[in-house]
């Protein structure tokens, strides 16, 4: 079923319609009983005509203080003194359309006193009267405009995120694409009887990157795979003195941002295998339990070369983490040798 709603200027409408009820109501209970010789429903007409024909001052003054006044960037003391200039303005119309509009059409014969134009105890209800519609109807336009501005900053601040998390993808899409490739370059200069092979894997890393890399979120065994892939992708790069496990616990089923894991493995290969000469291990742990993602990827890297752990993989990887996942854990640690990372993250209930 579609959300009702109602236009701006409908709004705008129902609460004149239920004010000059209001106010009907209210003329109504001070007619009935005074005069007599009314019935309910000549007494009903005579306060809707009455009320009525004072609408247009309180509208004009309630409009003009939400759409001219408090919008003015005037000073106080000019905002102040224009109030009470339209105030007394407002008063005086109110004042000419009861004595020659609404008294002569509604009461007519009925109503047996005559009231003088500038009588104060009528000028002071009447000031009531302005005063409460005008401060009630600011009031409700004001919160409505605030609930508005309010929502438009979070629309902006969305549409800002958006395009970040755009703009992430974009720069790790081409990084991880420029580091296979590199893997590709160094199987062709050894003349590799594994190229071609290397090249088949690539395409299959590419349709990934493609499509699936583009959506906001893909299922986690979409991952799974993708890492499996660039796992064997890169054996064949470092034959034997890679060693490497990957293993997965509990049940993979949910979905992850795509290429979201991948940049830890990613990061284990091109500063630790990549850059020492030695045997080389690599251990990468998938567990997931209770909707917790717990990830971890352990490699060996080269003492004699400091770890670095701020490229733009890992940088865009730990913004992409702080806007999709606020709550996540990330944890590294370098030490003898051992670079160490655990990410969790929540994907499920």
């Amino acid at each position: 079923m579609g959300r009702f709603s109602l236009s701006y200027r409908s709004w705008h409408f129902i609460f004149w319609s239920v004010y000059l009820l209001f106010k009907v109501y209210h003329e109504l209970v001070w007619i009935y009983p005074k005069y007599e010789s009314l019935t309910f429903q000549e007494a009903l007409q005579t306060a809707f005509i009455a009320q009525t024909s004072i609408l247009l001052p309180k509208v004009l003054f309630t409009y003009w203080m939400v759409y001219r006044l408090l919008p003015s960037k005037s000073s106080i003391l000019l905002k102040t003194a224009k109030f009470f200039g339209a105030l007394v303005i407002t008063s005086l119309l109110y004042r000419v359309l009861t004595l020659y509009v609404a008294l002569p059409l509604a009461y007519k014969e009925a109503l047996s006193e005559t009231s003088t134009f500038f009588a104060l105890n009528r000028f002071s209800s009447e000031l009531i009267d302005i005063l409460f519609v005008a401060g009630i109807g600011t009031a409700i336009i004001t919160l409505h405009r605030n609930k508005l501005s309010k929502e438009r900053e979070k629309a902006l601040e969305n549409e800002k995120t958006v395009a970040e998390l755009r703009m992430l993808r974009q720069q790790t899409n081409p990084h991880f694409l420029l580091n296979t490739l590199n893997n590709l370059y160094v199987l062709a200069r050894k003349k590799s009887d594994s190229t071609s092979e290397a090249i088949m894997k690539l395409s299959k890393l590419m349709k990934y990157v493609l499509y699936d890399a583009t959506l906001e979120k893909v299922p986690l065994t979409k991952e799974i795979d993708l890492i499996q892939d660039y796992i064997e992708l890169e054996r064949l790069r470092y034959g034997k003195r890679l060693k490497l496990n990957f293993k997965i616990e509990g049940d993979v089923s949910g979905e992850i941002t795509p290429m979201l894991l991948h940049a830890l493995v990613e990061n284990a290969f091109k500063h630790g295998a990549s850059e020492s000469t030695k045997d080389s291990s690599i251990d990468i742990c998938l567990a997931l339990e209770d909707g917790l993602l717990t990830f971890q990827v352990e490699n060996t890297f080269d003492e004699k070369t400091s770890y670095k752990s701020t490229g733009i993989g890992l940088k865009n990887l730990k913004r992409q983490l702080e806007l999709e996942y606020p709550n996540h854990s990330l944890e590294i640690e370098s030490s003898a040798g051992i670079h160490n990372v655990i990410l969790k993250i929540q994907i499920g209930p």
